[in-house]
């Protein structure tokens, strides 16, 4: 009786999408003392969409990318691209997202 139960739980779940991935960038060599920029390529599955940074307000969560930092390395803060304008249905306002 046990594995007809499995099955039928089984079926219902859905595996859930990946929705935000994160390309690597090329590495790039910093000479001692010096200091270089990566530019990181974000994508988001098509018919998603999350929180800008900054978000549209403080009660929404905002997109971050948090780096790993060493002790060779010093990560300096992340410049984030504008948000689109997308309105969610029966609401009045905007919210700032990416897509």
């Amino acid at each position: 009786m046990i594995a007809p139960l499995v099955l039928l739980v089984a079926a219902q779940v859905q595996a859930t999408p990946v929705v935000v991935t994160v390309e690597v960038p090329e590495p790039v060599s910093i000479p001692a003392g010096e200091h270089a920029e990566a530019r990181l390529v974000v994508r988001i599955t098509k018919g998603f969409r999350i929180q800008a940074n900054p978000a549209s307000s403080r009660f929404l969560v905002p997109a971050q990318l948090k780096l790993t930092e060493d002790e060779r390395v010093h990560a300096g803060h992340p410049r984030y691209p504008p948000g689109s304008p997308y309105r969610l249905r029966g609401t009045s306002s905007d919210l700032s997202v990416y897509k």
